[in-house]
């Protein structure tokens, strides 16, 4: 009896340990954050228009205040210049406080932070226009 309650108390605690750090704090991207994403993909793709199978993760803050950084990822294929799609890709973009990219980079889809982050539909970047 005593080792069911160990484990009833036992279980919820390592479960949020295994959510600790910036892990633990996920969120949905805010509008804001995502047409910052939309615009750094229409700079760096090279047809932007094609995007397609578009996936955006939640966001993790990495710092708090001056210094504050957010990292939000994506998946999804687009065309290169030879009009061949790429297959998917997962593109990693931080951004600081004033909702500027510092970063932006494709990292392999099994690569911290993307992979431990939550993914859900992504439309408004199949959406793009001229």
């Amino acid at each position: 009896m005593l080792l069911r309650h160990l484990l009833f108390i036992a279980l919820p605690l390592a479960l949020v340990g295994c959510q600790s750090g910036p892990y633990g704090t996920q969120r949905e991207a805010t509008a804001s954050e995502k047409h910052v994403f939309i615009q750094n993909a229409r700079n760096e793709l090279y047809d932007p228009f094609s995007i397609r199978n578009a996936e955006l993760s939640t966001v993790i803050t990495l710092d708090k205040g001056v210094n504050e950084r957010r990292v939000v990822c994506a998946r999804y294929d687009s065309k290169t210049k030879d009009g061949s799609y790429t297959g998917t890709e997962t593109h990693l973009v931080t951004v600081n406080a004033k909702n500027i990219v510092t970063g932006s980079l494709v990292v392999p889809a099994d690569e911290e932070p993307c992979s431990r982050l939550r993914y859900g539909p992504f439309p408004e970047a199949e959406r793009l226009k001229g």
